[in-house]
């Protein structure tokens, strides 16, 4: 009797380690699956973290098996969406549109002051364009009193400078000693 009890549970044992090899093999299966996931996570986000949380999942779960406990799942909590209150919509609202009214502000402000720059650079250019009208009538009207000069001989011993400075024909002469012998 003692042999019949002995077959039977080495059969039962037999059957269980099946039944443990098969659950083993899905299990390599899934272990396959989800180290090639976490290989390509790992290499999109130049990571190890999730290998180690791969890993992690792997121990626990052996663990879970070996002790004949079942296999844990884990679920995320789901995200709570609370209702806010009549007060707080009212603040939210509010602040939105002290947002959209200091936008205004500045878009306006903005604006004004490129319309000022506009005028300025209008202003400017037309003076501008007055003083080089200007400059070409004033280096016309030297032309003119130069050619004078010449035409009664009494200009071309001395030379005006651009600067202001007089300088005789024959030599050259520094600024310094253009002021002294002015004086």
């Amino acid at each position: 009797m003692q042999k019949e009890y002995h077959k039977e549970s080495n059969k039962q044992k037999i059957d269980e380690e099946e039944t443990a090899d098969d659950t083993l093999q899905k299990g390599l299966n899934l272990e396959e699956e989800g180290l090639t996931r976490a290989v390509q996570e790992s290499e999109k986000q130049q990571s190890i973290l999730p290998l180690v949380k791969q890993e992690l999942s792997l121990k626990i779960r052996y663990k879970r098996l070996s002790e004949g406990k079942e296999e844990f799942v884990y679920e995320e909590p789901k995200q709570h969406h609370f209702e806010l209150t009549e007060y707080e919509k009212q603040k939210i609202e509010e602040r939105r549109r002290q947002n959209r009214q200091s936008a205004q502000r500045s878009r306006k402000r903005s604006e004004d002051y490129e319309e000022k720059l506009k005028q300025k650079i209008n202003i400017l250019s037309k003076e501008n364009i007055k003083l080089s009208k200007e400059r070409e009538q004033l280096r016309k009207t030297k032309e003119k009193l130069l050619l004078e000069f010449r035409k009664v001989g009494c200009f071309p011993s001395v030379r005006v400078c651009s600067c202001g400075i007089k300088l005789k024909a024959s030599k050259k002469v520094s600024a310094t000693e253009t002021q002294s012998s002015s004086k």
